[in-house]
């Protein structure tokens, strides 16, 4: 049977043109999926590069997601900007670590904080669940993973929703594959649960047939009707295989890769997808 239903954030849109809209809000608030308890109506704030400090400052968009509990509403009614070179303080164009000093070559993550009273915040830290929490802050909420480079700089992105780019494709493997087992590559995604979007490039000295899978699945040897890469040499010809995935469940920075024959084996990433705790 179709949804009689039709979801909306606009109450004047189905006629209810004199409902409170902080009721409305907060009854849109609290919808969700039956199953899995996911989220089914957020307004995720967004993170990005601050123009003037692209180094040293990340600006989050203003919008409104549930705490990682689920209960527990943060809103950003502003967009600030926080900055990953200083120890948390409140307010825009302010700190937003929540330990130590800006370290070289490590993953942030993003948080929304919030205390008992609706006030809100932005925060950074190195752990992706339990960051250091300023005093009074006692929601949370993870909206995206930043990473600073060799330098100490934060590396440009791109988001787009649950997508993210890095602004320069980056390449994380550039090896001689091994034939006997699989191989866990780390690669340039953040540490959590994270789709990654990379290319892969193979060569062969022979036909050659790759597999590319996630940690999490079965280490298998790739065949010719199991494989996502195929390189071949007509004619004594060297031919690259290619592959483009945007599926690839990385578990703790890794991907997994397998291949017949031994050869040359490239990963760049491009990015990767974050559900950014919606479910």
């Amino acid at each position: 049977m179709a949804n009689p239903y039709i979801w909306t954030d606009n109450a004047m849109e189905v006629g209810i043109a004199d409902a409170n809209p902080d009721i409305v809000n907060e009854c849109l608030m609290h919808l969700k999926y039956e199953i899995g308890n996911k989220i089914l109506i957020e307004n995720i704030p967004t993170i990005a590069n601050n123009s003037s400090d692209a180094n040293n400052d990340i600006d989050i968009s203003s919008g409104w997601c549930l705490d990682s509990t689920k209960t527990i509403k943060i809103n950003i009614l502003e967009s600030i900007t926080k900055q990953l070179d200083d120890i948390f303080a409140p307010g825009t164009n302010q700190g937003g670590l929540d330990a130590d000093t800006k370290a070289v070559d490590t993953w942030y993550h993003v948080f929304l904080i919030a205390k008992e009273d609706g006030t809100s915040d932005v925060l950074f830290s190195t752990s992706s669940t339990n960051p250091t929490m300023p005093t009074d802050y006692i929601y949370k909420r993870r909206i995206g993973s930043i990473k600073t480079d060799g330098n100490g700089d934060i590396i440009p992105f791109i988001q787009d929703g649950d997508k993210f780019w890095w602004s320069t494709l980056v390449r994380d493997v550039n090896t001689n594959a091994t034939t006997s087992s699989r191989t866990l590559y780390t690669i340039s995604v953040p540490p959590v649960k994270c789709y990654a979007d990379i290319f892969v490039y193979t060569d062969a000295a022979a036909n050659r047939v790759s597999l590319v899978t996630s940690p999490l699945q079965p280490d298998v040897a790739p065949t010719d009707v199991c494989h996502n890469v195929f390189s071949t040499t007509p004619s004594g010809v060297k031919y690259f295989g290619e592959y483009h995935t945007s599926n690839i469940l990385a578990v703790n920075s890794q991907i997994g890769f397998r291949s017949t024959h031994n050869g040359n084996c490239r990963i760049f990433t491009m990015g990767w997808t974050d559900t950014r705790g919606k479910n």
